[in-house]
């Protein structure tokens, strides 16, 4: 089972990457501010999982630890990558958080979807 360092880790480089994918698809200025943002949310939504289902033990994972979770927010992380809402960043601030938040969760359930125990379907 990965340890709360490892969604960590995973979760900071997880919103690094929407950064970069997001500066380049709506030509967002990265600057040092905007890269420590994507850390700080990117790891809040990584380690969002287990404050909501606390790992007390090998079975905790039930709906927020789901594929069906999985898949959700990979859909939705998709449409913010496609949407035209973040090019303007000053107006939609909120949708570029949200980003970063659901790179740190998705990293989490991948890296939990890797472990012998998987993710139960719902």
């Amino acid at each position: 089972m990965p340890r709360y360092k490892t969604h960590i880790t995973a979760g900071a480089i997880s919103g690094l990457i929407v950064l970069l994918i997001l500066g380049k698809i709506h030509n967002i200025t990265i600057s040092p501010l905007l890269s420590m943002i994507a850390i700080l949310f990117s790891v809040m939504g990584s380690t969002l999982p287990d404050k909501i289902e606390p790992a007390k033990n090998s079975k905790h994972r039930k709906f927020f630890h789901s594929k069906v979770i999985l898949f959700t927010t990979s859909y939705l992380l998709y449409e913010i990558f496609n949407t035209g809402n973040v090019a303007y960043f000053n107006e939609n601030i909120l949708t570029l958080y949200t980003g970063f938040i659901l790179a740190g969760y998705l990293s989490h359930l991948i890296l939990d979807a890797t472990t012998p125990s998987g993710l139960p379907l719902f």
